[in-house]
């Protein structure tokens, strides 16, 4: 699976966070957590990959002779910085719900008890 696909992926499985609300267990709510991370490690590299390769077209418009703001400008403007941007977004995302859930496992554990 291409990063791009893998960070829909992940993408998808925060989609579910509206679904949480009925959600009263706790175990559901783990797999998703341990869903996303791990798919968030295997974009560690792809994430760096992808940055280096707009880094190295900012690189490239630099030695052509251009300002580091134009080059940066150029660059913005290509595949590889909208792709990196993507999947960056998605990491970000992914990290912020697994957070999320962290912060309200204790909660939903007293629900689950309660049940």
């Amino acid at each position: 699976m291409n990063p791009l696909e893998e960070a829909k992926a992940i993408r998808d499985v925060i989609g579910k966070a509206r679904d949480y609300r009925g959600v009263h267990d706790f175990h559901e709510l783990f797999l998703d957590a341990e869903t996303i991370i791990g798919s968030l490690a295997y974009l560690i590299g792809p994430k760096i990959e992808l940055e280096a390769a707009y880094r190295k077209k900012v690189v490239e418009y630099m030695e052509a002779g251009d300002s580091h703001a134009k080059a940066e400008a150029k660059a913005k403007a290509l595949d590889e910085y909208k792709n990196w941007k993507k999947v960056e977004s998605i990491y970000d995302l992914g990290h912020e719900q697994v957070m999320l859930l962290k912060k309200f496992k204790e909660d939903l554990n007293k629900d689950w008890q309660r049940t």
